[in-house]
């Protein structure tokens, strides 16, 4: 303190000395220690001053900015309250008493001081530009801008109001007014650290990294432990693709500030991409603390890990569609620690949702629910510990909806169905990078034999009209009402080409291939570098150099699809299938390109053969519910494998290193197997030219015509006429190491082939899909509930709208396939509109 400090209060005291009723010595004892800085003594002498003198509005008020200082907020509003009723007109007590309620965070009773305060002194610049504040804080931002501008009319070199005036301008996303105004601050006062950080943050988001970063070095040189700056500082660097500094520099911030939980966030994010993915979703949980997640209820008690058998946890929807998508993978992992999972869902999600398999339950907002346990979907690879080396890839973990109204017509010589998508929802912070228009994928449009498909929502949908662009791109997101529709739309498509938005999740959820072009600031699942992506094995990723610059992605784009239409022409011409020249003009038999390969069928069959000429397929429905339970690497058994229809894909689903074994005792039928296998190429099928029963014996099977039309699919057990002997085994007698399903389709037998099989249901507890006829007889019923099994009916119409040719015609009317599916005691995947078998012993 100087000299003429310690001699005023020497002064004061001396007369408080000469005369302790003194009480305007107290006040002025009172502002010399609020001058500098002893708010405490300061507060005592002004309490003195008000018990000898009540009537002091000036002091009361001088006492609130005292215990407004100090953040005693209650004490301040007191204090100023006060001084207003001493003197009704005092606009600095009004104005006093709303910084006190918007420090509270009332900002209704703030405004009304403010407002209060202008009406007595409108030429008061500070309080325009905090009611501005408080305006812009309510959402009101026109207001808000409107009365910085009237500060800054009142005091043009108000460096405070027009560093606000800039905040405005860019949360109205003007960044050109908002860093001339930011310019216009420093004119004011070159020492203004805020300022230098705020138009800091503009540069960066117009992509000027190395301006940003001299912005923030300039605020840190006035104060090196300016902790936000550092904060921006990093993600310019991260920016910068200099990830390791950005990492560096977010440690350095928590150091000079512990709990800054956007710093942490941020820290989880940079770890993320740089693929240290526990440490990374460990600090990604203190976006709790951040204010965008605040706002957010919480739900409580959260599974913080631990024992989940028999406990219901509720799993919330967290953030945006894309992300409730990629993370809903964890839902099956859950599933199988013995839990009952329910799911808060987006009712945009709500159908796409109801095909993963372990949910039990999908409510909606409002819905009340029972749980013990809850956890977000953005923290289940956290909770999960989930690791570089432990990401699910249990893909596909989404399916289409089993019937659809949207179905894709495509013009002749089509050799790609591709779905398009140019823009993501426009409430993403980095929307104005991730999406781009139409006119980029102009290029695209002109390759021939590729028909377009539009999944575009939203008013950027619009586009398609505004350049006239119906004629070349079917739009198929009118008709899109939610995700399931937009899954079944994505499942018709060969390839999905779209920015960095929900539908490059879905796409990779279902295992289709998709294209993301990608901003040069991108999410941080795409990492930094790289086409690949270890969340999604079928997506590949185009990637700016230059923020907003997006020829070169679509030239690199447009090269490849050229390149990979021209592949498929030369192989569609190469594997074309000359019937007429290869096959015996006479012959019975036709070759077809079908949903899962090319097989050879009889003309002649009315079942099989008729199916797959028509629509490309047999009983779809059947893999559609199978591919939801068949893995990498199992072991299946077919029994009645007929031509290999569906042990084609059988062998496709269990990956080179699973095994399919597939038995038909019809030797003519067996023949086309085998035929099937070898022209596409597989090599993990046993075939077996026997029956499958309960005993080691023989059979007498039809000699039939097969230059005639007949259902060849049914196993005819004949006595009399025109026969030939077919051995018969025992499933048992194989002694199989594992097995995952047993498929059987064997028109009567089916009972003959689970006794002697019984040995490896005990053992094993496969899973078993029977072809059945309900009868009166329930022996075989009876049989799979003594062996434990959860049975149900699955039924599928043979004629499928949503074929793999597209064939509107249904040759099959109301023709269905019954089947029972039956799963051990501890199968816990959701099954969805399967019936249950009724048991009566």
């Amino acid at each position: 303190m100087g000299s003429n400090f310690a001699e005023a209060i020497a002064f004061y005291q001396k007369s408080i000395e000469l005369n302790a009723q003194d009480w305007e010595a107290y006040k002025n004892l009172a502002n010399l220690w609020a001058i500098n800085g002893n708010l405490e003594t300061a507060i005592t002498y002004y309490q003195k001053a008000i018990y000898l003198n009540p009537n002091l509005a000036e002091v009361y008020n001088n006492l609130g900015n005292c215990f407004l200082a100090k953040h005693q907020l209650e004490d301040a509003i007191a204090a100023y309250q006060q001084a207003v009723t001493l003197i009704p007109k005092y606009p600095e007590a009004y104005y006093n008493l709303g910084n006190a309620c918007k420090a509270k965070g009332d900002l209704a009773t703030a405004k009304i001081h403010y407002q209060k305060t202008i009406s007595l002194k409108p030429n008061f610049p500070e309080v325009h530009n905090n009611l501005g504040l408080v305006l812009q804080e309510e959402g009101y931002l026109e207001e808000a801008i409107n009365c910085y501008q009237q500060a800054i009319k009142l005091n043009p070199e108000y460096a405070e109001a027009h560093n606000n005036l800039g905040n405005a301008f860019e949360e109205e996303e003007n960044l050109e007014k908002a860093i001339a105004c930011y310019e216009k601050s420093l004119a004011s006062n070159s020492n203004y650290i805020d300022a230098y950080n705020n138009l800091g943050n503009v540069l960066l988001t117009q992509g000027k990294a190395e301006e940003a970063i001299a912005c923030y070095e300039k605020a840190l040189n006035l104060n090196p432990n300016y902790v936000q700056a550092h904060y921006n500082y990093a993600n310019a660097l991260k920016y910068q693709d200099r990830l390791g500094d950005a990492i560096a520099k977010l440690q350095y911030t928590l150091t000079l500030d512990p709990n800054f939980a956007e710093a942490h966030k941020n820290l989880g994010i940079c770890l993320l991409i740089a693929g240290e993915l526990k440490s990374g979703f460990a600090e990604y949980e203190w976006r709790w603390y951040t204010q965008e997640y605040r706002k957010i209820a919480s739900f409580q008690p959260v599974w913080y890990g631990g024992d989940l058998q028999g406990k219901k946890i509720l799993l919330l929807c967290e953030q945006g569609f894309g992300d409730n998508i990629h993370f809903i993978r964890y839902a099956p992992l859950i599933a199988q620690q013995g839990a009952h999972i329910t799911l808060a869902c987006y009712e945009e999600l709500y159908r796409l949702f109801s095909t993963v398999p372990g949910i039990e339950q999908i409510v909606t907002s409002g819905t009340t629910v029972e749980y013990d346990y809850c956890a977000p979907t953005m923290s289940l690879p956290y909770l999960m510990g989930t690791s570089a080396e432990t990401i699910p890839t249990n893909i596909p973990y989404l399916f289409p909806p089993k019937t659809t109204s949207i179905i894709l017509e495509s013009p002749p010589e089509t050799y790609l169905k591709i779905g398009i998508v140019w823009a993501g929802n426009p409430g993403n912070t980095n929307d104005r990078n991730r999406s781009c228009n139409l006119i980029n994928f102009l290029p695209l449009l002109d390759i021939p034999g590729i028909a377009f498909y539009s999944l575009q929502k939203g008013a950027k949908a619009q586009e398609l009209t505004e350049l006239n662009l119906t004629g070349k791109i079917q739009d198929i997101g009118e008709k899109i009402n939610d995700f399931a529709d937009t899954a079944a739309a994505i499942d018709q498509l060969d390839l999905v080409i779209c920015v960095d938005t929900s539908v490059a999740h879905l796409a990779g959820a279902m295992g289709k291939t998709v294209w993301v072009v990608l901003s040069k600031v991108a999410d941080w699942r795409w990492m930094l570098e790289g086409e690949n992506n270890p969340w999604y094995p079928t997506l590949r990723l185009f990637r700016q150099t230059k923020l907003g610059d997006w020829h070169p992605v679509f030239q690199r784009v447009a090269f490849e699809l050229e390149k990979l239409v021209n592949e498929l022409k030369n192989k569609a011409m190469e594997n074309k299938l000359p019937e007429q020249s290869l096959l015996p003009a006479n012959g019975f038999n036709n070759l077809k390109k079908c949903r899962h390969g090319v097989l050879l069928y009889n003309i002649n069959d009315l079942e099989v053969g008729k199916s797959l000429s028509a629509y490309g397929e047999y009983k779809e429905g059947e893999i559609e519910l199978l591919q939801q339970i068949i893995k990498p690497e199992d072991l299946v058994v077919e029994i009645g494998a007929n031509i290999g229809s569906h042990t084609v894909y059988l062998a496709q689903a269990v990956g080179e290193q699973g095994t399919v074994l597939a038995f038909e005792p019809q030797r003519v039928i067996f023949q086309n197997l085998c035929a099937n296998l070898a022209l596409n190429s597989i090599t993990n099928t046993y075939c077996y030219n026997v029956a499958v029963s309960d005993t080691f014996s023989a059979i007498n099977l039809p000699v039939l015509d097969y230059s005639k039309p007949h259902d060849f699919s049914k196993l005819d057990i004949s006595e009399d006429g025109e026969s030939e002997v077919a051995q018969t085994i025992t499933l048992d007698s194989l002694n199989l190491p594992r097995c995952r399903l047993i498929k059987i389709d064997v028109a009567g037998m089916e009972l003959a082939v689970l006794q002697g099989a019984i040995n490896t249901i005990k053992a094993l507890q496969p899973i078993l899909y029977i072809n059945y006829q309900p009868k009166n007889d329930k022996s075989l019923v009876n049989f799979l509930a003594e062996c434990g099994y959860k049975l149900y009916w699955h039924k599928i119409p043979i004629y499928n709208p949503n074929n793999y040719l597209g064939n509107s015609e249904n040759l099959f009317g109301n023709a269905e396939s019954n089947s029972i599916f039956c799963v051990p005691p501890d199968f816990e995947l959701k099954l969805d509109n399967l019936k249950p078998v009724k048991v009566n012993k």
